[in-house]
């Protein structure tokens, strides 16, 4: 985990002639301190029985639990369930739902905050004023600040709470970029199982924590692909953050953030379908 020493003076970002000029300036200690059960799968065994006196057209109903693909509406290619599902459009939706996946704790974690990211773009949005000449530029510097001041924050919830280490930044980091790639992963999600111990959603003073974390993890999230590689290896040799200054100069143009702002809108509504397919699929199950 980073340590808790602070650089001892700041320097200007270097030149970009060598290797060593895409380093991030260390940060001074005034401006950084250093240093959300697996559902599993649930498959609907049988959704409905074929009535015995409708005319056969379709394969029995013990062998839809065999019609089983990655995208459930493929089952149309077959023109005889094709057929019959049009007949009856309740069966064609029980039949989509069965074939989602419910989520587990971590899958949630993830893709509330890739929606809950989006809303913070948006209300950092309204924040620039009007007639601005780069006004995506001003939103990724207010948004690099606000990175700034919650993980300052979050330091001295830590410190407070006598809670021990902070999170580590660069799994943090690891964690938020995996994000913008995928929101399902093998490994759990490391911001979550550090928050979970017990007192989150009881004690308010660790809520608090928590609320400054989560803003340390969206804004990571939000941080253009570019300058991710460089920010890690700036966290993994120093262990903290950058000096700000020197961060939002290596901010990309307005072109280059618009387009980030439209994946973070994409990402968002891939989440929130994500999150209410799933819903829907747990209200199928219990209603079984």
């Amino acid at each position: 985990m980073p340590s808790k020493k602070t650089p001892s003076q700041n320097s200007e970002l270097p030149e970009e002639s060598s290797s060593e000029s895409d380093e991030l300036v260390d940060s001074s200690p005034d401006s950084v301190p250093e240093t959300a059960q697996s559902a599993g799968t649930v498959v609907l065994d049988e959704i409905l029985k074929e009535n015995s006196d409708e005319p056969e057209v379709m394969p029995a109903a013990d062998e839809w639990a065999e019609v089983t693909v990655e995208d459930p509406l493929e089952i149309l290619e077959d023109p005889t369930i094709a057929l019959e599902l049009s007949e009856d459009p309740v069966r064609l939706y029980l039949k989509e739902i069965g074939q989602i996946r419910l989520l587990d704790a971590d899958s949630e974690f993830r893709l509330a905050a890739r929606i809950e990211a989006e809303r913070l773009v948006i209300s950092l949005q309204k924040l620039v004023p009007e007639g601005e000449q780069r006004p995506y530029h001003s939103l990724f510097a207010t948004l690099i600040r606000d990175l700034y001041v919650a993980w300052e924050r979050l330091g001295e919830d830590v410190e407070r709470l006598h809670h021990g280490d902070l999170p580590d930044l660069t799994l943090m980091l690891a964690e938020a970029q995996l994000l913008r790639r995928q929101w399902q992963a093998d490994e759990p999600s490391y911001l979550r199982h550090y928050l979970d111990n017990g007192l989150w959603g009881k004690d308010p003073l660790w809520e608090t924590l928590v609320r400054q974390a989560f803003i340390v993890f969206m804004c990571l999230y939000l941080v253009p692909a570019e300058l991710t590689e460089k920010l890690a290896w700036q966290i993994q040799r120093h262990g903290h953050l950058p000096d700000i200054h020197s961060f939002e100069k290596r901010l990309p143009g307005e072109e280059e953030l618009a387009e980030e702002m439209d994946g973070i809108a994409y990402r968002a509504d891939e989440a929130n379908q994500t999150l209410i397919r799933a819903n829907l699929r747990l209200v199928v199950s219990i209603a079984k």
